[in-house]
């Protein structure tokens, strides 16, 4: 009798041991995840449902349907991530949003393979270690956890909204549930829920071309030439001496007159601020390989292309992003300029996104916009994009930062400001070219700048961009 209790009491210890071993396993996996969702910014539960189930799978010698449920977890928490970040709200369009890895930078590629090989170890050997555990242990600590997020939850009343509880209260939770709660907000938030049969919305607010040109445009007595250049990541700060400095040598330039500066109301990924200036419309499937004018409509290239217009437009990234050689000649651009037709050397390519940095490209769009008598000049600029990375800076000032931030400010926020200083700059010395006479230009943002830190992003609004318009004298 002795014997046997001696028997069981050590069965206990090691059943105990091993579930510490695959606990801290368990626990360090997670945190990987914590850390991917707290450097870009989003929410998460920091013990994903789906992720402890492939474990559990595992243990109970279904190994390979564990192992099937935890990619399907990693690639939920990949959707989760994306559709906090760029507030997508159909599933469709992460089909083209998986189309990127193919132009993201070998660094970045790596760091993902690392990523998951490691998640990959943690993963084998918490299934190793669980495996050694009872499953009585292993059915009570699933059930404690349970209970505890839901104490957590309904303490606070809104257990069925994870998106809006703070980080320290999401403890377990699905991610499936959290990524399908975020698509539904996004929905609510784009007006979308009306629309389920529609491809394509007209937009709540007015865009920047709208409030510029809308009316003379469909008048046909829109000014000869236009420069419209949506500027990536450029966001509405809440402080406007931000904003003046970016802008500052522009409104100061004596080669400008009729200067303007606006807001608009702005979220989503850069392509919706591409249809919603170009088009005044929203897409709600980001089906882009498949849109026709007939469904979309006449946009404002098309009109002015019917009114004998040049109609181009340039990028310094590959034309497959986002489809745009697909669907650029629908919205109306006879003539396109993406990287694979760019004659620029590779060592002017930019770090931050796969293609040609904005300030090698102000001299051809100054050359194109001189090309005929009646030009629309379309510039989706890039090197703005997140990460913000410093390598693109020509001239990096510190003082720039401390000139317009509180004390502590982050080093990517410094990078932001630097480099649309330093697109301003650019754009001031192209208006001082001569020939470039009565030319107007529109800088607008595409989205508010993203940033993984809320110091950083307590800067700018999360819901507008401005917009800058004047004419070249």
């Amino acid at each position: 009798m002795v014997g046997h209790f001696e028997s069981e009491k050590a069965r206990v210890i090691s059943s105990l041991k091993a579930f510490l071993c695959f606990f801290l396993l368990f626990l360090l996996l997670e945190c990987m995840f914590e850390w991917v969702s707290i450097h870009f910014g989003y929410k998460r539960y920091l013990i994903s449902l789906e992720l402890l189930l492939a474990f559990i799978v595992a243990a109970f010698g279904w190994w390979w349907l564990g192992g099937v449920i935890f990619f399907l977890a990693i690639g939920w928490e990949a959707i989760l991530g994306a559709s906090s970040i760029l507030f997508l709200f159909d599933y469709s369009q992460f089909k083209t949003i998986a189309k990127f890895i193919f132009e993201a930078r070998p660094a970045y590629v790596g760091g993902v393979i690392v990523f998951l090989m490691f998640a990959v170890v943690l993963y084998c050997g918490g299934c190793h270690f669980l495996k050694k555990v009872s499953r009585m242990h292993i059915i009570s600590a699933v059930i404690f956890l349970v209970f505890l997020q839901i104490a957590f939850s309904f303490r606070d009343g809104n257990f069925l909204f994870p998106a809006l509880m703070d980080r320290g209260k999401l403890i377990v939770g699905s991610s499936i549930y959290f990524s399908e709660s975020i698509v539904q907000q996004n929905r609510q938030i784009f007006n979308l829920r009306s629309h389920d049969n529609v491809e394509y919305v007209p937009i709540g607010w007015p865009s920047a071309f709208m409030q510029i040109f809308g009316k003379v445009v469909e008048n046909k007595a829109a000014p000869s030439k236009v420069l419209f250049i949506i500027a990536e990541s450029w966001g509405r700060p809440n402080n406007e001496v931000i904003l003046d400095a970016q802008i500052g040598i522009i409104k100061n330039s004596r080669a400008i007159r009729d200067v303007r500066v606006g807001t608009v109301h702005a979220i989503g990924a850069t392509a919706f601020a591409e249809f919603r200036e170009l088009c005044g419309k929203v897409p709600t499937k980001l089906n882009l390989e498949k849109i026709s004018e007939e469904h979309l409509g006449e946009c404002y290239p098309r009109m002015l292309g019917r009114q004998g217009y040049k109609t181009i437009s340039v990028h310094g990234a590959h034309g497959v992003m986002y489809d745009r050689l697909l669907w650029y000649p629908v919205v109306g651009f006879g003539e396109m300029i993406f990287k694979e037709v760019l004659p620029i050397s590779q060592d002017k390519q930019c770090y931050s996104f796969p293609g040609y940095c904005d300030e090698n490209l102000f001299g051809m769009a100054g050359d194109k916009l001189n090309s005929a008598e009646k030009v629309f000049l379309y510039w989706l600029t890039l090197n703005s994009h997140m990460p913000y990375d410093r390598r693109d800076i020509s001239k990096f000032r510190e003082s720039l930062c401390d000139d317009v931030f509180d004390a502590g400010y982050k080093d990517g926020l410094c990078n932001y400001h630097n480099l649309h200083v330093q697109f301003f700059e650019g754009l001031a010395k192209l208006v001082q070219r001569k020939e470039l006479s009565g030319v107007e230009v529109v800088v607008v943002g595409d989205h508010p700048p993203i940033f993984g830190d809320d110091l950083s992003k307590g800067y700018f609004k999360m819901d507008e961009v401005p917009f800058l318009h004047f004419r070249i004298k």
